[in-house]
């Protein structure tokens, strides 16, 4: 994001619109994007105009598109990425772009590391991976994505590109009173038996810990009345107007009862946005889980 902006600050100075502009023009990409996605999921040109509409109105959305943060733009790359993925069933060159795209995401912010590879992944089974058909193609995009990966997977031993996910590590901000602790005391109140020890263990602990912070993320009051975040918020809204409460999961249970490729891959995306914030202290996150707006708008 620091060279993205140096770019624009070359041509228009040290100037507010030099800082804000890279965040708009991503948010302005995204609304294009969405209406691309929804196309190519073969849904109406009514709903994909609609799903626009509401990403380009929506508070999250718009919080994010007026301050220049990471996370804006990997949503745009991984969008870009996923579009060019769908694309490709019918022009294999598009592969390519969706590999450069979600390189680029997973440089631009650590949720994306999580996200975007599972989002890939899925969209390969659903695809019922199609892409095996264009052997060149796939060549091709993979060698370009593990070339364009390759500094990031050579860093991932690095302790210095460690720092910031350890630091918001769940698992190293305990609260005083730790569970680790508490069920330890419970395991040897209860005998130390085999029993005790599988209810009682260090992995439970740690999955119980994900579990409540991905959870978090799909309270209805945090969504749609007020969420934790002072520093990005709009005032009167928060992350979905009020009317979204019904609309949304209506629109669940409508693609639900078509059991069609389209909503396993919203529901998929919608299951997985929150998992790179389940994993820190901070929750629930407006910034890292903000790949789910994708799938809640449309």
């Amino acid at each position: 994001v620091i060279y993205l902006t140096a770019i624009f600050e070359r041509f228009l100075g040290l100037t507010d619109l030099a800082v804000r502009l890279p965040a708009a023009l991503s948010g302005l990409t995204a609304i294009i994007l969405i209406y691309l996605l929804v196309k190519k999921l073969n849904f109406s040109d009514r709903i994909a105009l609609i799903s626009a509409l509401f990403l380009a109105v929506n508070p999250w959305h718009m919080i994010f598109s007026r301050a220049l943060l990471e996370v804006q733009i990997a949503l745009t790359l991984a969008m870009a990425g996923a579009v060019c993925f769908l694309l490709g069933n019918r022009k294999p060159i598009f592969y390519m772009g969706a590999a450069i795209f979600w390189s680029f995401s997973l440089y631009t912010y650590h949720a994306a590391r999580l996200f975007v590879p599972l989002l890939g992944i899925f969209l390969l089974w659903v695809d019922n991976f199609n892409v095996i058909r264009h052997k060149r193609w796939l060549i091709i995009s993979l060698l370009s994505g593990l070339t364009l990966n390759m500094p990031l997977l050579l860093s991932l031993n690095n302790k210095e590109m460690m720092v910031r996910p350890l630091g918001i590590s769940i698992f190293n901000n305990l609260p005083a009173d730790s569970p680790y602790q508490r069920e330890s005391n419970y395991y040897l109140a209860d005998g130390g038996g085999i029993t005790s020890r599988l209810i009682h263990n260090r992995r439970l602990v740690n999955f119980r810990l994900v579990l409540d912070g991905y959870l978090k993320h799909f309270s209805p009051g945090w969504l749609f009345y007020q969420h934790n975040s002072a520093q990005f918020s709009i005032a009167g809204t928060s992350l979905f107007y009020w009317w979204e409460v019904i609309s949304i999961p209506i629109g669940l249970v409508v693609l639900a009862g078509k059991k069609s490729k389209q909503f396993k891959l919203l529901l998929f995306w919608l299951l997985i946005a929150p998992l790179p914030a389940a994993f820190t202290f901070l929750t629930p996150s407006i910034v890292r889980s903000m790949f789910m707006v994708v799938p809640l708008v449309i």
